[in-house]
């Protein structure tokens, strides 16, 4: 595996065609767009896109994101009423953290559709993936660079450790921007869904389109090829066993007896609010509930370092319970958290109830 850094000042031109090298030799190269760390190849390449499924062991049913330069001609992917919100999506949102899911692709490798007769596509809104893609002279098919179902990685630090020598080329290119993944639509006869929250908020995006935008719902229990990457019911989720939480439940008076005192239960609520736990949990922190831009930054690296190397005990994931940004940040806890909420302080006991056992164990 090859760590190239890019300089903060000055060219990085030798960086950026060595690894576009590689993507046209069907390599995997890791590289920094201004939502998480992708793991890319050339996805016209069947064979390097089945390397990034095999290196981060993701299901084929799951669908790969094609990141192309601005002027790619997407529109010859659409007809009729589809191209005029096609096209009004890309002016209002490209370069951006936006997705647009639309029929066709079948000149994209097979396995980037992930089963389906639609493709995903986005234009990335960094110097360094846009520079890449230049010099690759070709689309560039990148996941999340990390194992699938675990926390995505906004930092080369995080590829490193997660996939290593897995990729050919990892470019240092800092923290991403935004730190959370791309919002993705799906434009189908002229209509907007949003498939999964995102970057963009539902209100910026009603906001800028003169049409409807609906959201999928059932994304946590449906089955089969998934519409959009990022839907499976367990994702962006650390090791240790961790559950949901709505706000505002006053816990103090749970007690979990009988288990070891290295065992530690950490709750991870925000600065803004207070934590009405019992005194021996630990409480952490995803920031202040009134800068959601700041927690959505730091959401993965909090994660990260909130899970424990041992992994044991048990990590409880305040939701936001707020629009905006908040929508993508509950996204990704409900999700780390295998798509279980506790709403009452009820589920709550009975949850540590039936967790006992298995935390005793651990």
């Amino acid at each position: 595996m090859e760590y190239l850094t890019i300089p903060e000042s000055g060219s990085s031109q030798q960086q950026i065609e060595r690894a576009a090298r590689v993507v046209r030799a069907g390599g995997l190269v890791a590289f920094p767009t201004e939502t998480v760390y992708g793991l890319g190849c050339n996805a016209f390449d069947e064979r390097a896109v089945r390397r990034v499924f095999a290196a981060k062991g993701r299901p084929l049913d799951n669908p790969l994101i094609v990141h192309v330069t601005a002027d790619w001609p997407m529109l010859d992917f659409t007809e009729g009423t589809s191209r005029q919100v096609v096209d009004e999506l890309a002016r209002a949102f490209w370069p951006g953290p936006l997705t647009i899911v639309v029929r066709g692709g079948a000149e994209f490798a097979p396995s980037v559709r992930g089963g389906r007769t639609t493709v995903a596509i986005r234009c990335p809104d960094h110097p360094v993936a846009l520079d890449l893609l230049e010099a690759a002279g070709v689309p560039i098919a990148a996941p999340s660079a990390n194992s699938f179902n675990y926390i995505s990685p906004t930092s080369a630090r995080h590829v490193a450790e997660d996939l290593g020598d897995l990729c050919d080329v990892i470019l240092d290119g800092g923290r991403t921007k935004h730190g959370l993944e791309s919002t993705v639509v799906e434009v189908e006869q002229g209509e907007l869904t949003v498939l999964r929250h995102g970057a963009i908020p539902l209100e910026l995006l009603r906001g800028s389109l003169a049409g409807s935008v609906s959201v999928h719902d059932g994304t946590l229990t449906e089955r089969g090829p998934r519409r959009s990457p990022g839907l499976h019911r367990r994702h962006y989720s650390p090791r240790v066993e961790s559950v949901a939480v709505v706000p505002d439940l006053d816990l103090r008076p749970l007690a979990l007896e009988g288990l070891p005192p290295d065992v530690v239960i950490r709750y991870v609520g925000y600065d803004s609010r207070q934590s009405l736990v019992p005194a021996d949990w630990r409480t952490l922190s995803f920031g202040s509930i009134l800068r959601l831009d700041a927690v959505a930054h730091d959401l993965y690296e909090n994660l990260r370092r909130f899970d424990p190397a041992d992994q044991r005990g048990l990590l409880i994931l305040e939701l936001s319970d707020e629009p905006g940004l908040g929508r993508a940040i509950d996204d990704r806890l409900t999700r780390a958290a295998s798509g279980s909420i506790l709403r009452s302080v009820d589920e709550v006991e009975r949850f540590l109830a039936q967790l006992k056992p298995t935390l005793a164990d651990s």
